[in-house]
Protein backbone atom coordinates (compact mmCIF):
# COMPACT_ATOMS: atom_id res chain seq x y z
CA UNK A 1 0.00 0.00 0.00
CA UNK A 2 1.68 3.20 -0.68
CA UNK A 3 0.26 6.16 1.11
CA UNK A 4 1.11 10.14 0.97
CA UNK A 5 0.99 13.27 3.62
CA UNK A 6 -2.50 14.17 3.42
CA UNK A 7 -2.28 17.99 1.51
CA UNK A 8 -3.23 21.23 2.42
CA UNK A 9 -6.88 21.64 0.99
CA UNK A 10 -6.92 25.45 1.89
CA UNK A 11 -8.64 27.62 -0.56
CA UNK A 12 -7.03 31.47 -0.70
CA UNK A 13 -7.70 34.61 -2.38
CA UNK A 14 -5.35 35.33 -5.17
CA UNK A 15 -3.78 36.53 -8.38
CA UNK A 16 -1.88 34.51 -11.81
CA UNK A 17 1.25 36.28 -11.95
CA UNK A 18 1.55 38.02 -15.55
CA UNK A 19 3.94 40.15 -17.42
CA UNK A 20 1.29 43.02 -17.49
CA UNK A 21 -0.17 42.83 -14.24
CA UNK A 22 -0.04 45.88 -12.85
CA UNK A 23 -1.66 45.87 -8.98
CA UNK A 24 -1.59 48.68 -5.87
CA UNK A 25 -2.83 47.78 -2.60
CA UNK A 26 -2.97 49.78 0.11
CA UNK A 27 -3.63 50.33 4.05
CA UNK A 28 -2.66 51.93 7.12
CA UNK A 29 0.82 50.12 7.58
CA UNK A 30 1.72 49.16 4.22
CA UNK A 31 1.74 50.25 -0.03
CA UNK A 32 2.80 47.69 -2.17
CA UNK A 33 2.43 48.08 -6.23
CA UNK A 34 3.29 45.39 -8.72
CA UNK A 35 4.54 45.98 -12.05
CA UNK A 36 7.13 44.97 -14.90
CA UNK A 37 7.27 41.37 -12.26
CA UNK A 38 8.15 43.54 -9.59
CA UNK A 39 6.05 43.57 -6.17
CA UNK A 40 7.47 46.53 -4.35
CA UNK A 41 6.26 46.40 -0.65
CA UNK A 42 6.54 49.04 1.63
CA UNK A 43 5.69 48.66 5.19
CA UNK A 44 5.12 51.85 7.47
CA UNK A 45 5.80 51.28 11.57
CA UNK A 46 4.86 54.55 13.83
CA UNK A 47 6.37 54.03 17.67
CA UNK A 48 6.33 56.57 20.77
CA UNK A 49 10.13 56.28 20.29
CA UNK A 50 10.69 56.07 16.52
CA UNK A 51 9.07 55.73 12.96
CA UNK A 52 10.40 52.89 10.09
CA UNK A 53 10.16 52.77 6.79
CA UNK A 54 11.20 49.30 5.20
CA UNK A 55 10.87 48.67 1.38
CA UNK A 56 11.54 45.68 -0.66
CA UNK A 57 11.29 44.10 -3.97
CA UNK A 58 10.21 40.56 -5.17
CA UNK A 59 10.97 39.17 -8.54
CA UNK A 60 8.36 37.62 -9.91
CA UNK A 61 7.96 34.78 -12.30
CA UNK A 62 5.46 34.37 -14.88
CA UNK A 63 2.40 31.77 -14.23
CA UNK A 64 3.16 31.38 -10.73
CA UNK A 65 0.53 32.90 -8.18
CA UNK A 66 0.16 35.78 -5.37
CA UNK A 67 -1.97 35.16 -2.12
CA UNK A 68 -4.02 37.73 -1.01
CA UNK A 69 -3.14 37.94 3.05
CA UNK A 70 -5.19 39.95 5.92
CA UNK A 71 -2.10 42.65 4.74
CA UNK A 72 -1.34 42.51 1.69
CA UNK A 73 -0.31 40.16 -0.96
CA UNK A 74 2.34 37.88 -0.41
CA UNK A 75 4.07 35.50 -3.02
CA UNK A 76 4.09 32.01 -1.45
CA UNK A 77 7.32 29.81 -0.13
CA UNK A 78 5.19 26.67 -1.63
CA UNK A 79 3.98 26.44 -5.21
CA UNK A 80 0.05 27.13 -5.33
CA UNK A 81 -2.25 26.32 -7.82
CA UNK A 82 -5.82 26.46 -8.82
CA UNK A 83 -8.25 23.18 -7.81
CA UNK A 84 -8.77 22.54 -10.87
CA UNK A 85 -4.94 22.13 -11.52
CA UNK A 86 -4.74 20.41 -8.70
CA UNK A 87 -7.44 17.25 -9.27
CA UNK A 88 -5.63 17.31 -12.74
CA UNK A 89 -2.37 16.27 -11.20
CA UNK A 90 -3.49 13.61 -8.29
CA UNK A 91 -5.76 12.37 -10.98
CA UNK A 92 -2.64 11.70 -13.15
CA UNK A 93 -0.95 10.61 -10.17
CA UNK A 94 -3.64 8.04 -9.63
CA UNK A 95 -3.35 7.00 -12.87
CA UNK A 96 0.26 6.22 -13.02
CA UNK A 97 0.08 4.53 -9.66
CA UNK A 98 -2.70 2.32 -11.46
CA UNK A 99 -0.55 1.70 -14.25
CA UNK A 100 2.63 0.45 -11.93
CA UNK A 101 4.68 3.49 -13.27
Amino acid sequence: MKLLEKPDLTLYEGIKITKDLVLDYENDHRKQHIENLVLTTTDYEEKQMYNMTTTANVKLEEGKYLILEENGYIYPLNEVCTLEQAIEEMQEYKNSLDKGE
